[in-house]
């Protein structure tokens, strides 16, 4: 695998050739792309759980929400995502690593480095986040929020299906939409 290559074919290695098209396209981008598409946001109530969004930049509940993201890889094995949910942004970067002698994606954005484990299901890529640095200060194992997210596609478009839950606190966010 080259050094250019993006995070999810280093992780991924032969299992990407198994994804569906339009999510094997976005993980394999060498020149920045921008997609665009709709999504339904679901925030759950509280304020603790309205200010852990904003703090983070959480995209706000809504239906039919406009969504975008800019990909730009790095030429350098890294991607750095850019999202606009109807005009609220955030970003984050994405590199491959390994750890305990498996490949793990990794995403950084503020204080944060999340890890995850990636399993090409169905076409499709689920992730499983099973490590949280933030500050430099590793998240022990049952502080680790629940991460679920499905990447799939349906109808020549890119799906996705986000969803959080935040130990002791509960459910954050879902966010589910598509991108073409």
């Amino acid at each position: 695998m080259t050094s250019s290559a993006s995070p999810f074919q280093r992780v991924l290695g032969q299992s990407l050739e198994d994804l569906a098209g339009p999510v094997r396209r976005l993980h394999t981008l060498t020149a920045p792309t921008r997609v665009s598409g709709l999504a339904d946001i679901d925030v759950a109530p509280g304020a603790i759980q309205a200010a852990i969004c904003w703090l983070a930049g959480l995209p706000k509940p809504g239906r039919d929400v406009p969504v975008s993201v800019e990909f730009r890889p790095d030429g350098r094995g890294g991607e750095h995502w850019a999202r606009r949910f109807s005009g609220r942004g955030y970003a984050s970067s994405f590199s491959a690593e390994q750890r305990g002698g498996e490949s793990l994606l990794v995403e950084r954005f503020g204080p944060f480095r999340l890890e995850f484990r990636l399993r090409a299901v169905s076409g499709g890529i689920c992730w499983l986040l099973v490590g949280v640095t933030c500050v430099g200060i590793r998240a022990p194992v049952w502080a680790i929020p629940k991460v679920r997210c499905l990447e799939s596609s349906e109808d020549a478009r890119y799906r996705f299906d986000i969803e959080a839950d935040i130990p002791l606190i509960g459910p954050l966010i879902r966010y589910r939409g598509w991108l073409a």
